[in-house]
């Protein structure tokens, strides 16, 4: 018995569907992109329960997108309004994707009553004198200046 061939011009085609105009939006006009700061010291954990887009439940509809980040400027995340009820203040979001912006080298740095430690892309390092907490650098670009500059520049700042 001899198996049965098939050639590529005997295989039924099928032709691919093509997207309905309707269906084919510009996106401002469908769905909103938002942008979020976390305040201070929140954690992005709370940006993930439904009571924490309360206070701006009626602005959001399903599929808008949020672009949030903390006030240090240390971490980006995307996320996806999958439900939302306005009149009850509830907002849904899962999240898309989430970044940790810090320098790869932001472990804090203490020297002689000072601690210097990374505070976000704008105020970038910062050195505080301990115990009081004043800051007597800010805008340090990376830590090898900081730890440079501890070392030298700030040494007269330190409580004796």
């Amino acid at each position: 018995m001899k198996a049965a061939t098939v050639t590529k011009e005997e295989l039924p085609t099928r032709k691919p569907s093509v997207i309905d105009r309707a269906n084919f939006l510009e996106a401002e006009h469908e769905a909103a992109v938002w942008r979020a700061t976390l305040d201070p010291g929140a954690p992005y954990e709370d940006a993930l329960n439904s009571s924490f887009w309360a206070p701006v439940a009626r602005l959001m509809h399903l599929h808008d997108e949020i672009k949030l980040r903390n006030s240090e400027g240390t971490l980006f995340a995307w996320l996806l309004v999958t439900s939302c009820d306005p009149s009850r203040g509830f907002v849904e979001v899962i999240e898309l994707l989430k970044k940790d912006l810090s320098p790869s080298d932001a472990e804090p740095y203490s020297f002689n009553d000072m601690i210097g430690r990374w505070e976000g892309p704008v105020t970038r390092w910062v050195v505080r004198r301990q115990p009081d907490n004043v800051v007597i650098g800010r805008g340090i670009p990376n830590r090898t200046e900081l730890i440079r500059r501890m070392h030298t520049d700030f040494t007269q700042h330190v409580i004796a």
